[in-house]
């Protein structure tokens, strides 16, 4: 965990998250967003285009994180980011990575991704198809299962490195079909490293279009897995979240920020609605006015190293509130 504080605090490293839409494509039953931002403009993509420039000269790494919103319902948006930042970053730390639900991730729109320098991309699935479809259809209600593992499997061909997460939510909904999708996996890309399994419990975060869904015991979980990793046999990685005991939040660090597609500058990709998650407003020359208070109540886990504070500052927060 030292080293991972450390680079939370090291100044010569940026990760931003960026936002460029927060409009989606799905309705998924546990979503906490209201989807009222839409497409960013150009002066915030400019204005993102001139931080990029100003710090590239005191930057030793540099990582562009996207979301949303589905982040590829502005894909044009993501591929003129990346593209700039990976030729103005030519021959230095650059990465990329992408949170999307998969839906639009066609093989061409993937190969165009991973040449931008986008390395790491998470996917989410619900279970099997009839629990995937019931839990995220698209705003018109149309089940996504299909599409997404179709797009899937075209990953399998595509050159360049790159990584993939598929990360899937068990709930009390999907729990009990949720080896068959596992041995899918297992069939289609055991032994393939670059995939692995990350297991995520499903919980509400509260918003408008969110609904309770009733959470697994830590004692079912835990048979779950163990399940789960004996149908695996060893052929692609299972992690869960219960296992990154030493994980330091994004939002604990204070060189990790958020633009959201209207220029204004978080830290929390689920408080989205907190004013306490406001810190700041991107300017049009590409710096930023931030409120430092704010800022470091954020980073408070740096400086404490209590390991719930730096794993979620925005559960540590709302808890001690």
């Amino acid at each position: 965990m030292d080293s991972a504080i450390a680079n939370g605090f090291d100044s010569r490293r940026l990760e931003l998250i960026l936002l460029p839409t927060e409009r989606c494509n799905f309705r998924c039953v546990y979503c906490y967003e209201n989807f009222e931002l839409g497409r960013m403009s150009s002066e915030v993509i400019n204005a993102i285009k001139a931080l990029l420039l100003a710090r590239k000269d005191d930057l030793d790494s540099l990582h562009l994180s996207w979301f949303g919103g589905e982040p590829l319902l502005a894909k044009d948006i993501v591929l003129e980011i990346n593209e700039f930042a990976a030729r103005a970053y030519q021959g230095r730390d650059f990465s990329s990575s992408i949170t999307t639900n998969g839906f639009l991730l066609n093989s061409e729109v993937f190969t165009r991704l991973v040449s931008t320098g986008m390395r790491h991309f998470q996917i989410s699935l619900d279970g099997a198809r009839e629990d995937h479809d019931a839990a995220r259809p698209t705003a018109l209600g149309v089940g996504t299962f299909d599409t997404i593992w179709r797009n899937l499997l075209a990953t399998r061909d595509a050159s360049g490195s790159f990584d993939i997460t598929l990360r899937v939510h068990v709930s009390t909904l999907s729990a009990k079909r949720i080896t068959s999708l596992i041995d899918m996996i297992v069939q289609n890309f055991g032994n393939d490293p670059r995939y692995q399994i990350f297991l995520k419990k499903v919980t509400s975060l509260g918003g408008r279009n969110s609904e309770p869904i009733p959470s697994l015991s830590p004692t079912a979980v835990h048979r779950l897995v163990a399940a789960i990793r004996e149908r695996c046999l060893g052929l692609i990685g299972v992690g869960t979240e219960d296992e990154c005991l030493d994980y330091v939040c994004y939002a604990s660090k204070l060189n990790s920020l958020l633009i959201r597609s209207d220029g204004r500058v978080g830290k929390c990709t689920v408080a989205l609605n907190d004013d306490a998650n406001v810190i700041g407003f991107l300017k049009k020359d590409g710096s930023m006015d931030l409120d430092r208070a704010k800022l470091m109540h954020w980073a408070e886990g740096l400086f404490s190293r209590q390991p719930e504070q730096l794993n979620c500052p925005h559960s540590y927060r709302t808890r001690s509130a």
